[in-house]
């Protein structure tokens, strides 16, 4: 009974989270509106990648996908579904909303594990154009 009710519970948390298209519209209006107030509190909160790949280096542990055996595709697949890991909405829910998520997904796999096909980013997409 307890896992029905946690299945519930997290049903409720996804849909609060996916508020559907109805709203989109309005909320990219209001995240347009307001965007310079939002970055001038979230700006400073983002260090830059340099200063954390040389923290994590200092520190002795893996800066990239391939210091942990990740091949690029896996991190495609990690950046495409890793926005359900969580029920509170994330740049990824953002990304996906305007469907440019798949696309970035793609461009920054190839960036952090090169091991990628020339073409990849096209493949993938041909790739889900059939299924």
């Amino acid at each position: 009974m307890e896992t029905l009710w946690q299945d519930i519970r997290y049903g409720l948390r996804m849909l609060a989270k996916h508020r559907g298209a109805s709203n989109r519209t309005k909320r990219f209006a209001s995240l347009r509106e307001r965007w310079d107030e939002i970055w001038a509190v979230l700006g400073p909160l983002c260090p830059e990648s340099g200063f954390l790949r040389e923290a994590l280096r200092r520190a002795g542990a893996p800066t990239t996908p391939a210091d942990l055996g990740l091949s690029a595709e896996r991190v495609h697949h990690a950046l495409l579904v890793a926005r359900e890991i969580r029920s509170r909405y994330t740049v990824l829910d953002l990304a996906a909303e305007v469907g440019v998520l798949d696309g970035w997904a793609a461009e920054i796999a190839g960036r952090l594990a090169p091991d990628l096909p020339e073409d990849y980013p096209a493949r993938i997409l041909r790739e889900r154009v059939r299924e």
